[in-house]
């Protein structure tokens, strides 16, 4: 029995970002010979938390990310990941958490589905629309089918989302992950509703893939409590040494 390989969408990396660093300017006195005195600007550098998650669910599913996170440390779970998630999600707000990417668990990039080149930024154009040049201009069936799956439309507002979703998926499926780990309920729901193209792996939330690691026996109760334990203990700690960086003012 290998090691399960689970492949992280976009949305389970934008919710491992517990937290962001933020600097705050303000202007500071300084005294200088005698009663001489002058003004400066000061800038502080701390931690800032990220809005909480207002759905129950949504919340229980990404509270068990450092879970999974230290299970991937330990080796019981192998992540993957792609560039063009990279890319992604490097467009999204909040994401630039000095814990790192799903607390720094190790994650392999992998090898996209097809060989050759592409362009990736320059031109005069944004990588975002390299990007959405990119997935629009693939004419693989089997692409296609996934999209068709995701309920891609071209004239849809979100249609370049929807066919990253699809190609998310479809690198998930090239690379022989047996999971795609998401937390984005409605993909989930579209490809259980279109069963003759749904994915050759198992598209779970956190919560789901946890539950099956637990029945397979490959984490045991008390290794799966001690687990859960460091894992929240590590993110604490690697808060906390955040704090002791960047919490210095910087003049």
């Amino acid at each position: 029995m290998g090691t399960p390989t689970v492949f992280l969408d976009t949305s389970v990396l934008k919710h491992a970002s517990e937290f962001v660093v933020r600097g705050f300017r303000r202007r500071v006195q300084i005294k200088g010979r005698g009663d001489e005195a002058f003004a400066v600007n000061s800038t502080t550098f701390r931690p800032v938390s990220k809005r909480p998650i207002t759905g129950h669910a949504l919340a229980a599913d990404v509270s068990w990310l450092p879970l999974l996170a230290e299970l991937a440390t330990r080796g019981v779970i192998v992540l993957r990941s792609h560039l063009d998630g990279a890319l992604e999600l490097g467009r999204l707000p909040d994401i630039d958490s000095p814990l790192g990417r799903f607390y720094g668990a190790p994650i392999e990039f992998v090898q996209p589905p097809f060989t050759g080149h592409r362009m990736i930024f320059g031109m005069g154009i944004s990588a975002q629309e390299h990007q959405a040049r990119f997935v629009t201009g693939i004419r693989d069936p089997r692409f296609l089918a996934l999209a068709r799956a995701v309920g891609a439309q071209p004239r849809a507002k979100n249609y370049t989302n929807q066919l990253l979703d699809a190609y998310h998926v479809f690198t998930a499926e090239s690379c022989h992950a047996e999971y795609f780990l998401t937390t984005d309920y409605k993909l989930q729901r579209l490809f259980a509703q279109h069963r003759s193209t749904s994915p050759t792996l198992e598209v779970v939330r956190p919560s789901e893939l946890v539950r099956v690691l637990w029945e397979s026996g490959r984490i045991k109760k008390l290794g799966m409590m001690h687990a859960l334990v460091k894992s929240r203990l590590r993110v604490v700690m690697m808060e906390r040494a955040a704090w002791q960086r960047i919490s210095r003012p910087s003049i």
